[in-house]
């Protein structure tokens, strides 16, 4: 519940901050109801056992199918997509706060800097080896939330993982 309020306030504040009201959407920055149906089907696949990963596309996959061209379909994974990667930052930033050393934060550093640097090659290579087509912008498209999501779950179980210490 303390992560959904947090990713909540910090997208209101953003919308703010850029002088639109609370509604209107700032490019890479997720909408509040976005990130409540995330977290929505996080909470619920914590508590009947699902895995987590089942979640990976929830807001993106009705909204495509909805959409009638691969453009439309683009800002469908784009808007999950934010969800995922500002839900990474802040993961991140807790991770780092529950390590106890040095060398640990290092290896994170070097973690993140390889993840960062292996979903650009992946994904620019989804989109330049179709041509940087319509599809090819769609398929960086997936690859960026298929990558940001599992990030995201992979600090998350970090997080879990070294609180229980």
């Amino acid at each position: 519940m303390g992560r959904l309020f947090i990713l909540l306030a910090l997208a209101v504040i953003v919308k703010f901050e850029a002088g639109g009201s609370a509604e209107a959407a700032i490019a890479g920055r997720p909408d509040p109801a976005d990130v409540r149906v995330v977290e929505d089907c996080l909470a619920h696949a914590s508590s009947g056992g699902t895995p987590s990963e089942s979640c990976v596309g929830v807001l993106a996959k009705p909204c495509e199918a909805s959409a009638a061209t691969p453009q439309a379909k683009a800002k469908c994974v784009e808007r999950e997509d934010a969800v995922w990667s500002v839900a990474g930052v802040h993961d991140l930033t807790r991770l780092n706060v529950v390590i106890t050393s040095d060398s640990a934060r290092e290896a994170l550093r070097e973690a993140q800097t390889g993840y960062e640097r292996a979903k650009s090659g992946l994904c620019t290579f989804m989109r330049v080896s179709r041509g940087n087509s319509p599809d090819g912008l769609l398929a960086a498209s997936e690859c960026r939330l298929a990558a940001s999501a599992r990030q995201d779950l992979w600090l998350e179980s970090q997080i879990e993982a070294l609180s229980k210490k």
